[in-house]
């Protein structure tokens, strides 16, 4: 089965009903919606081992990466595409309802901003 997912886009569901994600993606899912829990086992957190802070780097590489595919996915989708993700997120229809397009997109960004500053303090808890 195929679903559509925001930062990932189309993506394929497996026999078992488990899908791989991006971090972001697993996370806007899983903390946005009832629907969606990280798989038993899995890296749930992107947490990596003793060479986590060699990966900084490449891990704010990755989520510019993200951002960068997410903001061209959101100029790319049609209004109902980005009404549908913003249901599917959670995200409170009085708030986006009635916008448009380009302010859907923006809304869109916008929340994923904020989920990503919000990892960034809570991995700043972690460290110390």
């Amino acid at each position: 089965m195929k679903l559509i997912v925001p930062v990932d886009g189309i993506i394929t569901i497996d026999e078992n009903g488990e899908v791989e994600v991006s971090t972001a993606c697993a996370e806007l899912l899983v903390n946005n919606t009832n629907d969606w829990q990280y798989a038993e086992g899995s890296d749930a957190e992107g947490k990596g081992g003793d060479d986590e802070n060699d990966d900084a780097e490449g891990t704010e590489n990755d989520a510019k990466n993200e951002r960068e595919l997410l903001e061209e996915k959101v100029k790319n989708a049609k209004v109902a595409e980005l009404k549908e993700m913003c249901s599917e997120l959670g995200f409170p229809e009085e708030e986006w309802k009635n916008l448009n397009k380009s302010l859907l997109a923006a809304y869109i960004l916008k929340k994923y901003d904020e989920t990503d500053e919000v990892e960034d303090e809570i991995d700043d808890e972690e460290e110390d």
